[in-house]
């Protein structure tokens, strides 16, 4: 009794799909396989393209091997952005259906139906588009004045778009690498930065100033001019608009100007203006264009931060400790010194990579390595409280770091009983922590030397 239960069931259900397929056979075209045939030219034979979607059209026309929007010649098309667009449909290869309904909107295509038009010189080919097939392989089309349905790629529309914008072609950025100087102007403040004055005093042989000429802080500076340099589209929000107070940009947040020097060694500057923030980005516009753009927030936040920051000194000295051959402290009794002997070896036997060992002596005896790199580190990282055009102070000891290749740079060092000052030359004094010196020279017991110097 069971098996027949079994087998009545099965009976059922094959009664079931027999039906299913029969209404899929009544009201749906056959689908045979059958060799694609391509309805189009190849892109590079087209002379002009149009799409309608939506009821949305587009076209395109092209002159001496360039593309342009019809009746907008001015329009600054990229021509590659259409060819991408048109990659799926130039040639388009369809295959064509072995039974059809004389009636066209049997497979959704209407006089409303979403239609490609290309051109070339023998002709125009016009190919409207309908529905997805039952079994989402492929999209209905049909090209004009043929009588045949015939089934194309469903993403054969995917890369066109009635947005004339996306195709057009953006105002390149120079490469601003060798920086001059750069601003960031804002309201009524403006910051103003000058790149890479020569500084003999200085073991990288430059130093950023502003426009009086005092030290700024060289991370500070390099880190927010990293984000200018770098400036980038993500896409172009409007052509040639006429309302800019609708982008933030009849009066931006801020204006920023980058020199530069180009190719050939000459100066030249990129300033563009920064507007409001949208929803991927903050808008933007080169100074002197007629379009606006869209640049990443990042980018946009930097110019904002950069119009409030502080970028002044944050370092007592400007040196380039990685790149010391030797430091010595003097006291007027006492000498000690370090040197820095530096090695390139090799870490595999293809020699495809290396790194550069260093080792160092103190009067002669060999230091710690890790203890003798934090210690040049820690020198480095030291940081003002303030500084003052004289200070009070008896003499403590002078540092002389000699680089690599170079004059050697003298510090003067100072101090009272709550603070220590350092200046380079005739410099003004830049104020720091005692606490902080005093651990530093503990590395060589300096300390108790200078110490001794003091009382005497």
């Amino acid at each position: 009794m069971k098996r027949q239960t079994i087998t009545l069931l099965s009976l059922t259900g094959a009664l079931v799909l027999c039906a299913g397929g029969y209404a899929v056979l009544a009201f749906t075209p056959q689908e045979e396989e059958a060799p694609a045939v391509a309805l189009t030219s190849a892109a590079d034979e087209l002379t002009a393209a149009s799409w309608q979607i939506a009821g949305t059209t587009i076209s395109f026309v092209k002159t001496d091997d360039t593309w342009h929007l019809e009746g907008q010649e001015a329009f600054p098309v990229d021509g590659e952005k259409v060819l991408t667009a048109l990659t799926a449909l130039a040639p388009l290869e369809a295959q064509p259906l072995s039974e059809q309904a004389e009636d066209s909107s049997t497979y959704g295509i209407t006089d409303d139906s979403d239609r490609v038009t290309l051109t070339t010189a023998d002709g125009e080919t016009v190919i409207r588009f309908g529905d997805d097939n039952p079994l989402g392989t492929g999209r209905y089309c049909a090209p004009e004045e043929s009588g045949s349905i015939y089934l194309a790629d469903t993403t054969a529309l995917d890369a066109l778009t009635t947005d004339a914008m996306d195709f057009i072609e953006m105002e390149e950025v120079p490469d601003m690498t060798d920086t001059v100087r750069w601003s960031i102007e804002s309201g009524q403040a403006a910051v103003q930065v000058l790149s890479r004055q020569q500084d003999e005093g200085s073991l990288d042989g430059f130093a950023w100033e502003n426009a009086a000429g005092e030290p700024l802080d060289t991370s500070s500076v390099e880190s927010t001019l990293a984000y200018l340099t770098g400036l980038s589209y993500l896409r172009c929000a409007a052509y040639a608009p006429q309302d800019l107070a609708e982008y933030g940009l009849e009066t931006p947040q801020a204006t920023v100007r980058v020199t530069y020097r180009d190719a050939q060694g000459q100066e030249a500057e990129m300033a563009w203006q920064l507007g409001l923030q949208t929803d991927d980005g903050f808008y933007a516009r080169p100074e002197g264009s007629d379009d606006v753009y869209v640049i990443d927030a990042a980018l946009g936040q930097a110019v904002l931060d950069g119009a409030a920051a502080d970028f002044s000194a944050k370092q007592p000295f400007h040196l380039a400790w990685d790149n010391a051959a030797s430091v010595l402290l003097e006291t007027q009794d006492t000498k000690t010194e370090m040197e820095i002997v530096r090695e390139i070896s090799d870490e595999s036997e293809s020699n495809s990579t290396s790194s550069i060992e260093a080792s160092y002596t103190v009067d002669g005896e060999a230091a710690d390595a890790a203890k003798a790199a934090q210690w040049l580190n820690d020198w480095n990282a030291l940081t003002v409280t303030g500084q003052a055009e004289s200070f009070d102070g008896e003499t403590w000891f002078t540092m002389t770091v000699t680089p690599l290749d170079g004059e050697p740079v003298v510090l003067e060092w100072a101090k009272t009983e709550e603070a220590a000052a350092v200046r380079q030359g005739d410099g003004v004094w830049k104020i720091v922590d005692m606490n902080a010196v005093q651990t530093l020279l503990e590395f060589w017991n300096a300390s108790e030397q200078t110490t001794s110097e003091s009382t005497s």
